[in-house]
């Protein structure tokens, strides 16, 4: 028996918000002084939201974006996301020229509308590769 996976497309609203909270995200980096090197990395089963170099580091970020949430957007970083994550990154690496020649970390951003103010909070090497 084959296991059925629920298919997501992310609605306008979704997509917006999504597009809103790395936005955020992005500037956020750079303030912390990351160089963003790339957005929207896109392959067929997954994308990679913000690519930066942190000094010699290579930092693959997952951004998560919530208003009001009832759970933190962190929570939205599952095994299954952090594996597809970690895929991804390896394509880029392999693209790219870059297996075994730089070392790497994965971070999540998650972007907050609490009411009348934005939180932003950084999660550097949330998980390993």
């Amino acid at each position: 028996m084959s296991r059925r996976r629920r298919c997501r497309v992310a609605n306008g609203k979704a997509r917006r918000k999504g597009r809103w909270g790395e936005e955020i995200a992005a500037k956020f980096l750079e303030n912390k002084g990351l160089k963003i090197i790339g957005r929207n990395y896109t392959k067929k089963f997954g994308e990679i939201d913000i690519i930066a170099m942190d000094g010699d580091v290579l930092v693959f970020v997952e951004v998560k974006a919530a208003v009001n949430p009832q759970f933190h957007p962190i929570e939205q970083v599952t095994k299954r996301k952090q594996r597809i994550l970690k895929k991804m990154a390896e394509i880029y690496l392999a693209e790219n020229e870059l297996l075994g020649e730089v070392d790497c970390r994965f971070d999540v951003v998650t972007v907050q509308r609490l009411d009348d103010k934005i939180v932003v909070e950084h999660f550097p090497d949330a998980f390993g590769m």
